[in-house]
């Protein structure tokens, strides 16, 4: 079975705290989205209230509720009417307030996964680079989506906007900036990234899209077509992730994708209701399969024809850089390494902290339970970068054969003066240890015919 070998930064999170199964993944960013909902929430009932005090219609309905010639059904309806009606502003505010979002899932992953941040994908070289090519890429391949759609005669372009509003275009630019890149963060960053901790890098990012396509589930004009496109968004966002090594492409993709549907070709966006735009589109009846009707062009073959292309596009481009790799099976609970081995496991990062070694960069080919992170105490002697296969230990020039109980390593005088013959013999005939011999004879002949090779790697 074939995996997509993981990056750098998906090594780094696997170093840490490992992750959990599946289930208990999906659950825990289930958790995470409704904290950061419940937050922005918080943030948006000022502005609401501000809202609803100023409209008059609103105080009417409010009045009418009041004096009982308004029952609670009709309510409901109006209040459902006020929310897919929002004004620009309100939605621009909206779509600011998903940094908290982004706030929530640096938390959680910092102080309660022991991550760091650099393991969701962000990296400070080639940044500004970076997020350019993301946003031309992801304005590029709507822009062939709406053409797919217009040479088809599915989409009718009406010309430009004839009250075109600045402003409103400029603020829904930067709001979808922010919003672009909050849900990359929460759905590649994290949940994709948390789930290759213990899983194979495709069925990490086919969860990450079935988690992504979820969060949409309650958009107006949803279809089984437009589920799909979504689903094949997760996976295109995660293939560029990995192939990219860095999160600024996949969120600037994301936010100009979103951009240039929604105030550019003044199509809807998953859904949502039309915004400021320069170019005035509009349907074509009958040909709801391609232009995704209600919902949008990424509910329509368009959209799934251009994702797929640029799927095969990522596959193939990563099999040509020699990333795709044979899957080396599910992640043993209670273990740190990487997959980028050809064989076994390997640990990465050797730490010392002055009393206590950690043990990392070793390869274990054997058939015994190896642990990460070994910890010797300074009584203890310190070894680093040790490998062990099968029945052989070997520490930085010395080795140990589990056949024979035997250590070989040579002992330099202590500082006050100590003879080798003084050294202890660890618990095995004098013997069988090359520099403790019996007698000064068997020394004297040890010396003479010592072999340098004996202490080579």
């Amino acid at each position: 079975m074939k995996d997509i070998k993981k990056p750098e930064f998906m090594l780094e999170a696997m170093r840490g705290r490992r992750g959990f199964i599946a289930v208990l993944e999906m659950l825990i960013a289930i958790v995470v989205f409704v904290v950061s909902s419940i937050a922005m929430s918080i943030g948006t009932i000022p502005l609401m209230i501000g809202y609803f005090v100023s409209d008059p219609e609103f105080m009417k309905t409010a009045q009418a509720v009041a004096d009982g010639s308004m029952d609670s059904l009709q309510y409901m309806q109006k209040m459902q009417d006020y929310a897919l009606h929002l004004p620009d502003w309100m939605t621009i505010a909206t779509l600011l307030l998903e940094i908290l979002m982004i706030a929530v899932v640096f938390i959680y992953c910092r102080f309660l996964e022991k991550r760091k941040i650099r393991t969701l994908g962000f990296r400070k070289k080639g940044m500004v680079p970076q997020y350019l090519k993301g946003a031309v890429a992801g304005a590029l391949f709507f822009s062939v989506a709406y053409l797919i759609c217009v040479l088809t005669g599915s989409i009718h372009v009406e010309g430009l906007v004839t009250n075109m509003a600045p402003l409103g275009i400029l603020g829904y630019f930067v709001g979808y900036l922010v919003q672009g890149m909050a849900e990359e963060v929460l759905c590649r960053g994290y949940l994709f990234v948390s789930l290759s901790r213990r899983h194979s890098v495709v069925y990490s990012a086919v969860l990450s899209a079935l988690f992504f396509a979820m969060l949409h589930g309650a958009n107006s004009g949803l279809t089984p077509l437009a589920v799909f496109n979504l689903f094949l968004f997760g996976i295109f966002a995660a293939l560029l992730l990995v192939k990219c090594e860095n999160i600024w492409v996949v969120g600037a993709f994301h936010s100009l994708w979103n951009f240039a549907q929604g105030n550019i070709y003044g199509i809807q966006v998953s859904g949502n209701s039309l915004q400021p735009a320069i170019l005035n589109s509009s349907n074509v009846k009958g040909h709801g399969l391609i232009n995704g009707a209600g919902f949008g062009l990424e509910g329509g073959l368009g959209v799934t024809l251009v994702l797929g292309l640029g799927i095969a596009y990522l596959v193939y481009n990563l099999n040509k850089q020699g990333k795709i790799v044979e899957w080396e099976g599910f992640r043993p609970v209670g273990e740190n390494y990487n997959n980028d081995m050809p064989s076994g496991q390997n640990y990465a990062g050797p730490q010392y902290n002055g009393n206590q070694q950690d043990y990392a960069g070793s390869q274990y080919n054997g058939n015994e339970q190896s642990y990460a992170d070994p910890q010797y105490g300074r009584e203890e002697q310190d070894y680093a970068g040790s490998q062990y296969n099968g029945n052989e230990q070997s520490y930085n020039g010395s080795s140990y054969n589990s056949d024979q109980e035997a250590f070989a390593r040579p002992q330099e005088e202590t500082q006050s003066g100590k003879s080798s013959e003084g050294y202890e013999n660890m618990g095995v005939a004098p013997g069988q240890t090359p520099w403790h011999p019996e007698t000064p004879e068997q020394k004297m002949s040890d010396e003479k015919t010592f072999n340098a090779d004996y202490f080579k790697e």
